[in-house]
């Protein structure tokens, strides 16, 4: 290799290692996430994630005065991506309640909830037998991996047959297909999947699934970043912002 390409490759490399040290991570916040979850972070034409996470997440960016970046991941990988440092904070409709929020509290510390949530049932629209979570039982059912539902139907409901898909968009296209017939997942996400999906349902049973609330997960300790999460969580909350968030995302979903 000639001299002088051998300087110009040891000049180039200078100048990305220049460059990636004036890139300062203190100008950027990261959130971590599973864009698959609407109305809460969902992919639109042109690929950028919008949804109530993610104006909660912008909401919080400019609190700290920093660009925000999404990082987009299946779910099960979130909390260790947040304590693998690969992550700043996780804001993807998880439940901070009930066994499961107790589990990850042993790993996360959780800002205040923001949302009441509950679980539902997706069925095809011709079904009639499924009625109710009692009526799930002896049947093939479908869940996301690392989700509520998940632990709601192989714990609360006893069920035998949950097949755990990776994302929603896999267990609605198991269901379309008639692989399972039924899908476990929570509410608001169900309603934003059947008006997505011609053919679907939605079957609740509140008495059975209950109230479970959502959170944000930081690292354990970082009360600095959880004091800014939870004053901007209460200015969105006390303000009404939050409810016309909600409602804004969800509305968009029946369009």
């Amino acid at each position: 290799m000639k001299l002088k390409k051998i300087i110009g490759l040891a000049l180039a490399a200078l100048m990305v290692v220049g460059l990636a040290a004036c890139r300062s991570d203190d100008e950027v916040i990261r959130m971590g996430t599973n864009a698959e979850f609407p109305p809460f972070e969902f992919v639109v034409d042109g690929g950028d994630i919008i949804g109530i996470d993610v104006a909660i997440a912008r909401a919080i960016a400019e609190e700290l005065g920093k660009r925000l970046e999404i990082v987009d991941m299946e779910f099960a990988s979130l909390l260790i991506a947040l304590n693998n440092n690969e992550v700043d904070f996780v804001a993807a409709g998880m439940t901070a309640s009930g066994p499961r929020g107790e589990e990850r509290r042993e790993s996360v510390d959780f800002s205040i909830p923001y949302y009441r949530a509950m679980q539902a049932i997706i069925v095809s629209a011709d079904n009639t037998e499924i009625t109710s979570a009692a009526d799930l039982q002896g049947r093939n059912v479908a869940a996301i991996a690392g989700y509520t539902g998940y632990d709601v139907a192989r714990g609360d409901l006893g069920l035998q047959n949950v097949s755990a898909f990776s994302s929603p968009a896999f267990a609605v296209t198991a269901l379309q297909q008639g692989s399972v017939e039924a899908i476990v997942i929570d509410y608001t996400t169900a309603i934003a999947l059947s008006n997505l999906n011609d053919g679907l349902r939605v079957v609740t049973d509140e008495p059975v699934f209950g109230n479970e609330y959502y959170a944000i997960a930081v690292r354990q300790g970082d009360t600095e970043l959880l004091d800014t999460i939870n004053l901007v969580l209460e200015r969105l909350i006390e303000s009404g912002e939050l409810d016309r968030i909600i409602a804004y995302y969800t509305e968009r979903m029946q369009d």
